[in-house]
């Protein structure tokens, strides 16, 4: 696609003209001093979900890594069950799930039995992963999953939509299934593809399914990823401006930043450590490049600082219709929702 094509695009996709859904995100962890048992880690979350339900959040994004000392949920399907009997408007998806550790039939059952039970709110975000550990401790060779991921997104969706359908892949071999129940969304839940690289985005093209980009510290080019996913899609006849794009916008609601970084110094630089040991360890990551990403990774200030910071992220040149959030405090969800004017229920007490 040429830059006047897609210039074009933008033009129809301006933030003004977009339905924003705006929504949290949630890994359930325990951070230093680490103190709270996960059963409090836990039920905190779930009631900080339910708050955001209440106060009008369209969503919740639900994130997965394993063997993680801080307890980082390893389960986000089960929790999701959870989060789906706790509300009653917002939809859970995941942010991302590791979709090649994963049987894609079982997991077809799981998310088509969520949506039943939640009246058609649960949806599902999948991704490769890039820690070695992971697929060593759950008996998988990270050399397989690309593979994995394209054959288990085909799966999934003929799960959803097909009676009596047969696959035989390289890693899969399915006979004559049926999966009942179907979902209640038609023809299936939302499928997000997680995609950081240009050529990740293709599969998100081939799947005609709507693009989960990373948080910005691990994606070099947002722009260059969508223009690429725009690109394929015009090429296959189809209309970008159809398809929802979910990005990250990190931001913490506060009239005394400095007071607020000083409170979190020791979790954000445990974090830090963390993540830069996973990517030593791991062959997987795309690269350095990846994680100096060209728009700022997040804000700290008042409500109206991080209204305009997020303003200027929505007219930048990917036109973002799912809006993930860090928000992990009941006072700045409130805040928000009432900055952004979100149209939730009263807080019951």
């Amino acid at each position: 696609m040429d830059n006047a094509g897609y210039l074009a695009i933008r033009a129809m996709t301006k933030a003004a003209d977009r339905n924003i859904c705006y929504g949290i995100t949630h890994d359930f962890r325990a951070t230093p001093p680490f103190e709270k048992s996960p059963s409090t880690v836990y039920g905190e979350a779930l009631d900080l979900i339910a708050y955001a339900d209440q106060l009008g959040f369209g969503h919740v994004w639900l994130s997965e890594h394993h063997f993680v000392a801080d307890g980082y949920c390893p389960s986000p399907v089960a929790v999701a069950g959870a989060i789906l009997a706790r509300t009653r408007r917002i939809h859970v998806s995941t942010h991302a799930l590791l979709l090649p550790l994963y049987n894609p039939v079982r997991l077809a059952e799981d998310v088509a039995v969520l949506d039943v039970i939640s009246g058609g709110r649960m949806e599902l975000g999948v991704a490769l992963g890039y820690r070695a550990a992971e697929y060593s401790g759950l008996g998988f060779d990270i050399k397989e999953r690309r593979t994995r991921m394209d054959e288990a997104c085909d799966i999934l969706v003929r799960a959803w939509t097909e009676d009596n359908w047969s696959y035989r892949g390289r890693h899969f071999d399915v006979r004559g299934v049926s999966v009942r129940p179907r979902p209640v969304q038609q023809p299936y839940p939302r499928l997000w593809i997680g995609a950081q690289t240009v050529q990740a985005a293709a599969r998100a093209v081939r799947m005609r399914a709507p693009l989960l980009l990373p948080p910005p510290g691990y994606i070099n080019d947002e722009a260059a990823v969508y223009a690429a996913y725009a690109a394929g899609l015009l090429a296959a006849d189809e209309d970008p401006g159809r398809y929802p794009v979910a990005a990250t916008f990190t931001c913490a609601i506060t009239d005394d930043p400095a007071a607020y970084r000083m409170a979190h110094r020791d979790e954000w630089a445990y974090k830090a450590a963390l993540y830069q040991e996973w990517e030593a360890g791991s062959q997987a990551v795309v690269g350095e490049a990846a994680r100096r990403p060209r728009r700022s990774s997040g804000i700290i200030g008042s409500a109206s600082e991080c209204a305009a910071a997020l303003a200027e992220v929505l007219a930048g040149d990917v036109p973002i219709t799912h809006v993930v959030m860090n928000l992990r405090d009941p006072e700045q969800l409130r805040l928000f929702a009432e900055r952004m004017h979100l149209s939730g229920s009263p807080p019951e007490h």
